[in-house]
């Protein structure tokens, strides 16, 4: 079952990244998808939930800045995002032992 399978998740943020990359998802339910992963996070070191959070929070005070301005690229979100699925599904893949 995905309680006991955190990777199982992974597939699923990848989308919801690609959703994001591409426009197609708002800022807030790419945000809200990403906080929903308790046990996810709570099978990986903490310093995962540390640079998740932070990472979020970036794209949440990117939200409130005027598209146009684009004081931020969101190539470079989706490239940190990506870069820390990669590591968690290593990590993970370490941890099951396989």
């Amino acid at each position: 079952n995905s309680m006991s399978e955190p990777a199982a998740r992974l597939p699923a943020l990848r989308e919801n990244l690609a959703q994001f990359a591409n426009g197609t998802l708002a800022n807030a339910d790419f945000v809200a998808h990403w906080r929903a992963q308790d046990d996810l996070l709570a099978a990986l070191p903490p310093r995962f939930a540390e640079v998740l959070d932070t990472m979020l929070m970036q794209v949440e005070s990117s939200a409130f800045t005027s598209a146009e301005s684009c004081s931020f690229s969101s190539e470079d979100f989706v490239a940190a995002f990506s870069q820390w699925l990669d590591r968690a599904e290593a990590r993970l893949a370490g941890a099951s032992g396989k």
